[in-house]
């Protein structure tokens, strides 16, 4: 049960980080400095302020100082990342360092998502950098996916024309890239189909020009990693 616990916990930590992560690039703010603020009146917040999902209740939903209304997108964000981290934790049966590579990609993915979200474009630095650092740690899986050149070519001819049309951007094909690399072309495909299908959903509901497609990718990475 502790440890469940400490799971959904590390969960709601991911959730918030990744919603701070990503406002702070739209907005052009180091994630270091400043400490955390009211998004309206930008009086620092108190330290018991930003525990994940309690925070929220002690301010009662909103600022202290100006009274202004908390976003909910942060809370929410905490409690599905709790609450996905522990299903992850009670339905996959692996080992610890498979765990810990499995957290890793979903607050990769989720930081990505933040930031698309938030600004439509993500942080190259921070796709490559984190892109790389998980694939080191699945080396073995890429050669395999790699050994398979017929489908290895196939995906990246078709990432190509989709970018070369303007169909993807930059980051969306780097993403799809890594994501084809820690996973394998089928898995790849089934995100691919997951993302767009609820992509174009959000579109035919809210009729938006411009929306982010990373978050709907990830959204198809967490079911398949279930």
């Amino acid at each position: 049960m502790f440890i469940i616990i400490i799971i959904f916990v590390l969960g709601t930590i991911c959730g918030s980080f990744a919603i701070c992560y990503g406002w702070r690039f739209a907005h052009h703010y180091s994630i270091l400095h400043p400490a955390s603020f009211c998004e309206n009146c930008h009086i620092p917040l108190k330290k018991y302020y930003l525990i994940p999902l309690i925070g929220f209740f002690i301010q009662k939903g909103h600022c202290t100082s100006c009274h202004a209304s908390i976003s909910t997108v942060s809370l929410v964000s905490e409690f599905l990342m709790g609450s996905y981290f522990t299903l992850l934790f009670l339905l996959n049966n692996t080992s610890p360092l498979h765990l810990v590579f499995t957290f890793g990609l979903v607050l990769w993915a989720l930081i990505l998502s933040a930031q698309d979200f938030y600004s439509l474009t993500v942080s190259h630095n921070f796709l490559l950098v984190g892109g790389s650092l998980l694939s080191v740690g699945k080396f073995a899986n890429i050669h395999f996916y790699l050994a398979d050149w017929s489908f290895s070519l196939l995906f990246i001819i078709i990432l190509f024309l989709f970018s070369h049309f303007n169909l993807l951007g930059s980051g969306d094909v780097i993403y799809l890239t890594f994501l084809f690399l820690l996973l394998g072309f089928y898995t790849t495909l089934y995100i691919i189909l997951i993302g767009s299908t609820s992509a174009a959903l959000y579109h035919f509901i809210y009729a938006q020009n411009k929306i982010p497609f990373i978050p709907f990718l990830s959204f198809g990475l967490l079911v398949l990693l279930l």
